[in-house]
């Protein structure tokens, strides 16, 4: 999925009021996260994240069908806590966090960990 396919697909199913590049903004943030705190520690991962969809929003973004929906649900979650909209975030969130694990463990199951790098009183080892 593009950037520009998942802010279509979220305008469609969730009529909204912010605007494309705020959307871009907040699929740039997930995509950022899913890269630091998780892909770059296994092999063949993109090896940087340059962000910058803004400007490509032709960009493929980085989970994989079947797992795209999670850039949909992580959108409106964000909607729905932007909006002060308690409840339905609690209910968003619960969507994206499940869909969000199920990814993580696909993953896991798939592709193998790069060398972990031991860190002993500062020093990586």
């Amino acid at each position: 999925m593009t950037v520009k396919e998942a802010v279509e697909k979220t305008d469609e199913l969730y009529p909204n009021v912010f605007s494309f590049s705020q959307k871009v903004f907040l699929l740039e943030q997930l995509d950022g996260k899913v890269f630091y705190e998780f892909l770059r520690n296994y092999e063949g991962s993109p090896e940087e994240f340059s962000g910058d969809y803004i400007y490509h929003t032709d960009k493929t973004l980085l989970i994989p069908r079947p797992y795209e929906d999670i850039y949909i649900k992580y959108l409106v979650m964000q909607f729905d806590i932007l909006g002060s909209d308690i409840t339905r975030y609690q209910n968003t969130s619960a969507l994206f966090n499940k869909e969000y694990l199920d990814f993580i463990c696909a993953y896991n199951r798939s592709h193998v960990i790069k060398s972990a790098k031991i860190n002993v009183s500062g020093v990586c080892i």
